[in-house]
This record gives C-alpha cells, structure tokens and sequence, in this order.
C-alpha cells in the first residue's frame, strides 16, 4: 500500500477499524461503508487499483469482523501489526492507543486484556 501521511497515524487504523462509515479527503473525497468504498472518481464503487494509489489498499472497509477463533487471531494480529508501524506523537500513549481496538476485540472474545509496557 502506498504510505499517504494520514495512513501513517495510529489513530488513524483505530478510526478505520472501528467507524461504520468514514470520509477521507485524500487526492480526492472517498467515502467507505462496510458494503461500498467511492469516490468523486468512482462513485459506484472503486476499484482495487485506485484504492492502493490513494493510499488505502483494500476494496472494501476494513473492519473488526469475528465470527470464530482463526478470525479472532487473524484481527488481532493484523491491528497489532498495523499499530506496530505507526506513529504516535508520544510513546507514552501507545498502549493507550490500541486499547480502543482491544476494549472492541473483547466484547467479541471475553478474555482477559493484558497490557505492560
């Protein structure tokens, strides 16, 4: 995926991840839904090609979508893996910035979140 400075931003996954419905103002508006990703270029719908050039590489929204443990595991590894590669303007706030996400996961997976720096 191309890397725009707004997908860069931790709170930027947490925001994409949990939102039903998002407006990005990228080289253009894009609108997402979990059923539809437009834009002022595609209204009906665009395409895979046009999505990794304005930097968000998917053809659909990405959400927290559990339906049994190999989902569980695969979610989790992905938005910690994301997170990972983010910036965070103080280090202070990172564990802080994924628990959104994990507070989320749990509802889904009743385990126990556990968290240490």
């Amino acid at each position: 995926m191309a890397q725009v400075p707004l997908t860069t931003r931790a709170w930027f996954i947490q925001e994409r991840y949990l939102s039903k419905r998002q407006l990005s103002f990228l080289h253009q508006v894009c609108w997402e839904f979990l059923e539809l990703i437009a834009s002022e270029q595609y209204p009906t719908g665009a395409t895979y090609s046009f999505m990794q050039e304005i930097g968000l590489g998917v053809h659909r929204k990405p959400t927290v979508e559990i339906r049994n443990h190999s989902d569980f595991q695969r979610t989790w590894y992905t938005l910690v893996y994301s997170y990972s590669g983010c910036a965070i303007t103080q280090q202070s706030d990172r564990l802080i910035a994924i628990a959104g996400l994990a507070g989320e996961m749990r509802k889904i997976v009743p385990d126990e979140y556990l968290a240490s720096i």
